[in-house]
């Protein structure tokens, strides 16, 4: 479990890579009773939050676990956000298997900072489970999208 220390190491190691974004106090969430602020993540230079996640994850990697290599399964902003950190962090070998229904769009920006992206099955589990074999016979490291502590903690 993720504690507040988790987030605060996280933090010194992603600081210098992501922008600070505001709190807008939303007018249409709140009430009498409850203040509701929206922390504005969209303005971080990937317009997504994945990239914190992805930054936490990858900084926390040994330097042999970096040499090896890194993979993602997305089929947007979570691969954008680990070839973005990669690229960041000089993390040469990045793969971001995506399903090949993926929107062209969402593969050229994951592309666009360098990772290797492998369009592969039909849908996102087709492309996790062959990913996954990818991982086992080449020993990288998988970037969960969603249930790794390092990356919940960015």
């Amino acid at each position: 479990m993720i504690g507040y220390e988790d987030i605060v190491k996280s933090k010194k190691r992603i600081g210098k890579y992501i922008s600070e974004t505001p709190l807008d106090y939303s007018i249409g969430l709140s009430n009498e009773n409850t203040q509701v602020f929206l922390k504005l993540e969209s303005q971080q230079k990937q317009k997504a939050f994945k990239v914190r996640g992805a930054l936490s994850k990858l900084s926390s990697l040994t330097d042999e676990e970096k040499s090896k290599g890194v993979v993602a399964v997305s089929s947007g902003n979570h691969g954008a956000g680990v070839s973005y950190a990669a690229y960041l962090l000089g993390i040469q070998n990045a793969k971001v298997f995506v399903p090949e229904t993926a929107p062209k769009a969402k593969v050229d920006r994951i592309r666009y900072y360098g990772a290797d992206v492998v369009q592969i099955g039909k849908n996102y589990d087709e492309a996790h489970a062959i990913a996954m074999e990818q991982i086992k016979m080449n020993d990288m490291t998988y970037i969960d999208s969603c249930s790794d502590e390092q990356l919940i903690a960015g």
